[in-house]
């Protein structure tokens, strides 16, 4: 279990609350996931964490506290391929953001894939979210030699066992350096993506992310 992640569905702002002020005496970053306006009303009022940076997504449900400044290092591009993919966009997104990774932004329904392959090509690692188009991650890892995540969702795949099918049969049709996290998974992918940005910015000793400041 990794004490700077938190799932917070279902919990209480006061145990939401409790939970990230224990975590906080340890990391300069805790981030929620599934996180509710409630929640974040909660720590906004919470005298306790006074001067901290506290942030929340009302899209992506993405809950986060920091203390100070962290550099962005790296560079994750995250691709949605339409409007309906975009929660699990913004998840993938501001969780990556906050672990440290530098994030940019495609939307291939705005019309950008093309216009942005600069970004593709300097990226060290690129999500893509293929709810509306299935064939995206395909398509991207034919722009860039980047090591490709694939982020299906429901919206597009399904759920239960035939999303699964649907899911399988895209993995066995995948592009040579695409690779494909859960259905609706964007903190995985971002989790995965982060680990390799680190990697290919830093040198493969780097450690895992551990939400402190750089000395």
């Amino acid at each position: 279990v990794n004490e700077q992640l938190m799932f917070c569905q279902g919990k209480s702002p006061e145990r939401v609350l409790a939970d990230m002020e224990r975590r906080l005496a340890t990391f300069d970053v805790i981030i929620g996931t599934k996180a509710d306006h409630a929640q974040f009303v909660a720590l906004r009022a919470d005298p306790a964490l006074k001067g901290m940076r506290i942030s929340f997504d009302e899209i992506s449900q993405v809950l986060t506290v920091e203390k100070g400044d962290r550099p962005k290092k790296g560079l994750i591009v995250v691709v949605a391929g339409g409007a309906k993919d975009l929660p699990i966009a913004q998840e993938a997104g501001r969780i990556a953001e906050a672990m440290g990774s530098q994030v940019e932004r495609i939307s291939v329904h705005a019309g950008e894939l093309e216009a942005k392959q600069h970004l593709l090509k300097s990226a060290k690692v690129v999500i893509t979210i293929c709810g509306q188009d299935p064939g995206l991650p395909n398509a991207v890892a034919a722009l860039t030699d980047k090591p490709v995540i694939a982020t299906p969702t429901k919206d597009a795949f399904g759920e239960g066992l035939e999303g699964a099918q649907h899911l399988m049969d895209h993995m066995a049709t995948a592009a040579d350096g695409v690779s494909y996290v859960n259905i609706d998974n964007g903190f995985g992918a971002a989790y995965v993506a982060d680990k390799v940005n680190r990697q290919a910015t830093n040198g493969a000793t780097i450690p895992a992310w551990q939400g402190r400041l750089p000395k």
